[in-house]
């Protein structure tokens, strides 16, 4: 099953079908983007982020964060299996910053470290260095 993501502030036929669906609402873990358990017909994908099934962590985390980066109307487009593996994964929990302060401080202490950033980096500076390790991926555009 593919599912898809896509900037909360997306525009065009992607984002207007993905809005237009009733009862079948996104979640957004980050506040910037929305992630959707369907995808628009591939005639309205325009030019787009594709993960395939057979994509490891490094080149999944290039191409998510690629799109991440992009902050534009384009979609991504990947099998629900590859988003819950992203779920899991130190890069993303950095990304979207949920901790709660006292109570995930060790998750976020030791997700610093899987991805080498240094210990006492805040929450926001973690994104933004998360951001730019992220930014720097191989193209993986559709």
């Amino acid at each position: 099953m593919m599912w898809s993501m896509m900037h909360n502030t997306g525009t065009g036929p992607a984002a207007e079908w993905l809005h237009s669906q009733p009862g079948i609402p996104g979640v957004s873990h980050d506040g910037s983007n929305t992630v959707y358990p369907h995808t628009p017909p591939t005639e309205l994908w325009g030019d787009y982020f594709e993960v395939t099934p057979d994509m490891d962590p490094p080149p999944l985390i290039a191409t998510v964060g690629q799109f991440l980066a992009a902050e534009s109307g384009r979609l991504l487009v990947a099998p629900r299996e590859k988003l819950e593996l992203l779920y899991a994964l130190p890069h993303w929990r950095l990304w979207c910053a949920n901790y709660v302060d006292g109570v995930d401080d060790g998750q976020f202490l030791a997700d610093k470290a899987a991805v080498e950033l240094d210990a006492g980096l805040t929450k926001t500076e973690a994104k933004q260095a998360v951001k730019e390790m992220l930014v720097g991926g191989g193209d993986a555009a559709g």
